[in-house]
C-alpha cells in the first residue's frame, strides 16, 4: 500500500543520521539521482505525448512535478508533522492501533517489520528510525546479520526491509 510506504518514509528522520555521520550522505529522491534519467520538472512535451494515453492508469503524480522526499529540518515541529502525516496514512491504509498501543489491521494482526542491515556501521544511525516506527505504533527490529547471510536473504527475497549501498 503506497500509504504505509509514505508513512514509513516520513518516520525517517535523514536528516538528524545524516548529521550524526558527519554530513556524508546525499539524500537521493531517485533510483535515477545525478543522471540523465533522474526527473527534472514537469513532464516535456514530448513526455506528455507518451503518457497521456495511459493518464487513467497512472497515479496523478506522475504528472506533477518530481518526488521529494519528505524533511526533518523546516522547522522544529517538522518531524513531529511528519509523524501525525504517517499516523494518518497508516489510518487510511486500515493500521489501527490496538488495546497495546501496537498497530493492527482488521484481521488484527500487528504490524511488524524487520530491518535487515549487514553494516554494523550505520546500525546506529537507524535505531532513531525505530523509536519513530514504535512512536506510530510498528513493532520495528534491526536484524544485524553477516555478509553470507545477507546476501542469502537478498536472493531469497527473505526480508522486509533493507538498503543497499553501491560504491562508485
Amino acid at each position: 500500500d503506497v500509504r504505509v510506504r509514505k508513512a514509513l518514509t516520513l518516520a525517517f528522520d535523514f536528516e538528524w543520521m545524516n548529521a550524526q555521520s558527519f554530513n556524508l550522505f546525499a539524500r537521493i529522491d531517485s533510483a535515477f539521482s545525478n543522471s540523465d534519467f533522474a526527473a527534472a520538472g514537469l513532464p516535456s512535451p514530448g513526455e506528455l505525448a507518451i503518457l497521456e494515453p495511459y493518464r487513467a492508469q497512472l497515479p496523478a503524480a506522475v504528472f506533477g512535478p518530481p518526488y521529494r522526499n519528505p524533511r526533518t529540518d523546516t522547522g522544529p515541529t517538522a518531524l513531529r508533522d511528519n509523524l501525525k502525516r504517517a499516523r494518518d496514512l497508516l489510518a487510511q491504509a486500515g493500521w489501527k492501533p490496538g488495546a497495546d498501543k501496537l498497530l493492527r489491521n482488521a484481521q488484527g494482526q500487528v504490524f511488524s517489520i524487520e530491518l535487515l542491515n549487514n553494516d554494523a556501521d550505520i546500525a546506529a544511525s537507524l535505531e532513531p528510525w525505530l523509536v519513530n516506527l514504535a512512536k506510530l505504533g510498528i513493532r520495528a527490529t534491526l536484524r544485524q546479520v553477516d555478509f553470507a547471510l545477507f546476501i542469502k536473504r537478498l536472493d531469497t527475497y527473505d526480508f522486509d526491509i533493507t538498503q543497499l549501498n553501491f560504491g562508485e
